[in-house]
C-alpha cells in the first residue's frame, strides 16, 4: 500500500490552528522539523498527519527564550513526575475538602457526576449545595458526599437568597465548583454574580457557571482569586462573543485572549482539550470521541477541583485531571464502543488509571518505614525468617519493576540488600556474604550495617 509522508506539516494543514484546506493532503507520517506543530496535534489537522516524529535540525537554544505560550504535549512521563503519592498517615480533611454548587431541576445529574469525579480522584470530602425541592434526589444520588439544602421555594433553582448559606461554608472548602447544570434563570445569574466578587478560595467554573460572564466580561478579571474555566468551543465563543468559526480558524489566539488577562488557567475542550495559564500550554494526548456525550465535562471539572483541593498548583491539576479523564475513555471505549460510552462509565477506570501512577511513585521512606520492623524482628528470633525474607523479595521486586521504567531507587536497593542480610543472619549464614560487599565508599552504609547485624547475633545467642 502506497504511504504518503510529510515533510514539517502536511500540505494544506495550518500550522497554528489545525485547519485543512479541501485539497490537503492525508498524511500517513509526518516528520516534524523541530517540534511538531500545533496545527498537526489538533483536529482536524491531526487526522491528516499520521504518525509524527520529530527531528532534530540544529534549531538554536534560544527558542526558548521566545516570548509567547510554550506548549507542549502532555505524556504519561509528566504524569509520573507530578503525582505525588498519599501519605500514610492522611485522613479526609487533609485529602482535600471541595464545596461544589452545580444542579437544578432537570440537571440534578450533573451535581451527581461532578461529586462522584472529585470523590473518585482522590479528595477526602465534599459539600453539594442542593435547592431544597430536589434535596431527595441528590442525598440519593450522592452518597459518599454530604448534602446541604437551600431554600429555593419549591422552584428548582439556586437564587440570591441563597448567597449567605453558600458563603458560610466557603472557609471550610480547599478548591470550590461552580457550574454544572446550574441553569440559566436570571436569579441564578445574578447570585453567580455575588459570588465571583467574593469567593477567595480556588475556583473551578464550567457550563452554566459561564452565564454571569456573558453580558458582564469584565467580571473575569474582578474575580478574587485565581480559577480555572473549563469552556467548550460553544462556551469559549460566547465568553469572547465572537462566532465559533472564529475561534477555531485561531484557538490559540482565543485562549491567549483570556489566560492573558491573568484568570489563572484555561481548559478549551475539544479534539484534543488544550490547557494554557498564559506562559505554558499543554495539548493533551489521551481521550477520543466517546467524550462527546452528557455530563463526562462535569466529571471533568470534578477532577481538577479535587486535584487542587488535594494541594496541586493550578495547571498541575488541569493536566492531570484532563489526562486522566481522557485515558479513562481510553480504557472504557475498548471495553464498549466509543458510542457506547455515557459519562458514569468513566468513574471507575479514573480510580483504576489513578492506581498505575500509585504503584510507580510509591513513597521510598514510606515503604521502607513498613518494613524495617521485619528486618529487626527477624534479628532477635528464627520465627521471623519468612517475614525477613518475603520483605526482601516483595523490595527486590520494587526495585526490579522501577529499574524497567528507567526509575532510579538507589535507597530501595540498599534496604533490599538489608534484608538479605538479616535473612541470612538468622540461618547462620552471614559471614558468607562478607566477601561479596565490593570496597566503594557507595557501600559503607551497608558494611556498617552488617556489622552491627553481626554483634546483635552475637549478643542474643548469648
Amino acid at each position: 500500500m502506497y504511504k504518503r509522508q510529510a515533510c514539517d506539516i502536511s500540505t494544506g494543514v495550518d500550522s497554528n490552528s489545525g485547519q485543512v484546506d479541501l485539497n490537503a493532503i492525508k498524511a500517513n507520517y509526518t516528520i516534524a522539523m523541530g517540534y511538531p506543530k500545533i496545527g498537526s496535534l489538533i483536529e482536524p489537522g491531526k487526522s491528516f498527519s499520521g504518525l509524527i516524529t520529530s527531528v532534530d535540525i540544529g534549531f538554536p537554544k534560544k527558542i526558548k527564550e521566545l516570548n509567547g505560550t510554550k506548549w507542549k504535549i502532555v505524556t504519561d512521563k509528566y504524569i509520573k513526575k507530578t503525582l505525588k503519592p498519599l501519605k500514610r498517615d492522611t485522613h479526609k480533611y487533609k485529602q482535600g475538602k471541595v464545596l461544589i454548587l452545580a444542579g437544578s431541576d432537570g440537571m440534578t445529574g450533573a451535581a451527581y457526576l461532578s461529586t462522584m469525579g472529585a470523590l473518585r480522584s482522590g479528595c477526602g470530602i465534599t459539600k453539594t449545595f442542593a435547592p431544597a425541592s430536589l434535596k431527595n434526589i441528590y442525598e440519593k444520588k450522592i452518597t459518599e458526599g454530604m448534602t446541604i439544602a437551600c431554600n429555593d421555594k419549591d422552584l428548582g433553582y439556586f437564587t440570591t437568597r441563597n448567597y449567605s448559606q453558600i458563603t458560610e461554608h466557603i472557609d471550610w472548602a480547599d478548591a470550590v465548583l461552580i457550574g454544572p447544570g446550574l441553569g440559566t434563570n436570571s436569579e441564578t445569574v445574578k447570585l453567580l454574580k455575588m459570588l465571583y466578587r467574593s469567593i477567595n478560595k480556588p475556583m473551578v467554573i464550567d457550563a452554566d457557571g459561564f452565564s454571569a460572564f456573558y453580558k458582564d466580561r469584565a467580571l473575569i478579571k474582578r474575580l478574587k482569586s485565581k480559577c480555572v474555566l473549563t469552556p467548550h468551543a460553544g462556551e469559549l465563543s460566547n465568553l469572547l462573543n465572537v462566532p465559533s468559526e472564529v475561534i477555531k480558524k485561531d484557538l490559540i489566539r482565543s485562549i491567549e485572549k483570556i489566560t492573558q488577562s491573568g484568570v489563572g488557567v484555561l481548559v478549551a475542550k475539544g479534539a484534543p482539550s488544550l490547557i494554557s495559564n498564559g506562559k505554558y500550554g499543554f495539548i493533551n494526548s489521551t481521550g477520543n470521541p466517546g467524550l462527546a456525550t452528557a455530563g463526562s465535562g462535569d466529571i471533568l471539572s470534578g477532577i481538577i477541583t479535587s486535584f487542587i483541593a488535594q494541594g496541586y498548583k493550578l495547571i498541575e491539576a488541569t493536566v492531570i485531571s484532563c489526562y486522566i479523564h481522557g485515558y479513562a475513555a481510553d480504557i472504557k471505549s475498548k471495553e464498549i464502543s466509543e458510542r457506547g460510552i455515557i459519562a458514569s462509565d468513566l468513574l471507575v477506570d479514573i480510580g483504576k488509571k489513578l492506581a498505575d501512577y500509585e504503584r510507580i511513585n510509591g513513597n521510598t521512606k514510606e515503604t521502607i518505614s513498613i518494613l524495617h520492623d521485619a528486618y529487626k524482628e527477624a534479628i532477635f528470633s528464627d520465627e521471623y525468617f519468612m517475614r525477613a525474607m518475603e520483605a526482601s523479595i516483595f523490595i527486590s521486586y520494587i526495585v526490579t519493576q522501577t529499574k524497567k521504567m528507567k526509575i532510579e531507587t538507589p535507597r530501595l536497593e540498599l534496604e533490599s540488600d538489608k534484608l538479605h542480610i538479616v535473612a541470612l543472619a538468622v540461618q547462620g549464614r552471614i559471614d558468607s556474604i562478607t566477601s561479596r560487599i565490593p570496597q566503594t565508599n557507595s557501600n559503607i552504609e551497608l558494611k556498617e550495617f552488617l556489622d552491627r547485624i553481626k554483634k546483635l547475633r552475637v549478643r542474643t545467642n548469648g
